[in-house]
């Protein structure tokens, strides 16, 4: 069912109701790689952390989408659903990678079992990380990613989110925390 303020002319909503329509908007999504652009996933992107809250709520949305699955084969076909685009969104505000498929082809966050696990880690992230530096919210995402024990966790992740840090605040602010990850991981 559409938001109330779907019935308002764009022009006259105000900045949660339009970041509601276009959540609700994603339902006409069709390619999640690289959406067109001034299309709602753009929009969304667009509001940042503005569209958190909305975007962390469609996470538990099944609504399906215009789009078919990302990288599989056109023997095996999945519908995504609002919440695969939210999680794009996410993933785009924040910088963070939240979520890596489990099961290969074919698996989207609407039906992989670390799907709960994934959106949990969200959920935490984003009740510490609103209303802080984007550096500080990866900050956060790191430590919480050591401290979860079930997330589906890569090396070149943590790397990137470092490498993020030190093009936000310069590379001298993560020497010391390079060095203390380094000392604990053999594959960097």
């Amino acid at each position: 069912k559409p938001p109330a303020a779907y019935a308002k002319p764009a022009a006259q909503r105000i900045r949660q109701e339009a970041i509601d329509c276009w959540i609700y908007d994603l339902r006409d999504e069709r390619d999640p790689g690289m959406p067109p652009y001034d299309s709602p996933a753009e929009r969304l992107v667009a509001a940042g952390p503005d569209a958190m809250d909305a975007l962390i709520a469609a996470l538990d949305d099944f609504t399906p989408t215009r789009a078919a699955g990302w990288e599989i084969g056109p023997s095996v076909t999945a519908i995504l659903r609002r919440q695969d685009f939210a999680l794009f969104c996410i993933e785009r505000i924040s910088a963070c990678t939240f979520y890596r498929r489990t099961r290969g082809r074919g698996t989207h966050l609407y039906n992989d079992p670390q799907r709960q696990s994934a959106i949990a880690n969200i959920r935490d992230w984003w009740k510490e990380a609103k209303g802080k530096s984007q550096a500080q919210r990866l900050r956060i995402q790191l430590r919480l990613r050591k401290e979860n024990t079930t997330l589906n966790k890569e090396v070149h992740d943590e790397q990137e989110i470092w490498w993020r840090i030190a093009m936000l605040e310069g590379p001298e602010s993560v020497i010391a925390d390079m060095r203390s990850a380094l000392a604990g991981q053999q594959d960097w």
